[in-house]
């Protein structure tokens, strides 16, 4: 992780490969968020062939960061992010996923609050219609003590 912007609070990695269906609605929501904290997002295109270029749409958002490395998979695809990555913390999510717009606020002032190595946010599961299939909880706690909290 780079040291060298450490105002940022958040760096947010959103992994692409073939993801143009879903990815519009991941940046979207990302770059909407409701939040009094600084963030970045890095997209790191794995080698999409399908037509992912959809992110030159977004190309002149200075939060936005794109990163094209040859495909080398989803560990190598987080990697190359977290060398780009400028924030305090980390997040990780996927071209199909989208964040709820007050999920960025939620989870950083809990790891904020409570001191927390690792906050894992709640999600919800849903089907490609939006309906609701499942869900679970937020969850925060520092790293090596074995405790965690529920929201």
């Amino acid at each position: 992780m780079n040291d060298d912007h450490r105002d940022i609070a958040l760096s947010i990695i959103v992994l692409v490969f073939n993801g143009e269906k879903y990815l519009a609605k991941c940046i979207d929501s990302i770059l909407s968020q409701m939040t009094i904290h600084t963030f970045e997002l890095i997209v790191v295109d794995d080698g999409s062939t399908d037509g992912s270029a959809i992110l030159r749409r977004y190309c002149r958002n200075p939060r936005l960061v794109v990163v094209s490395p040859k495909n080398g998979g989803v560990s190598a695809a987080r990697n190359e992010g977290i060398r780009h990555a400028k924030g305090k913390y980390l997040m990780f999510v996927n071209a199909d996923e989208y964040l709820y717009e007050d999920s960025v606020e939620t989870l950083l002032d809990r790891a904020v609050k409570d001191d927390a190595d690792i906050v894992q946010g709640s999600y919800c599961i849903v089907d490609v219609e939006d309906n609701l299939r499942g869900h679970a909880y937020l969850q925060a706690g520092r790293g090596g003590t074995g405790r965690s909290r529920q929201a």
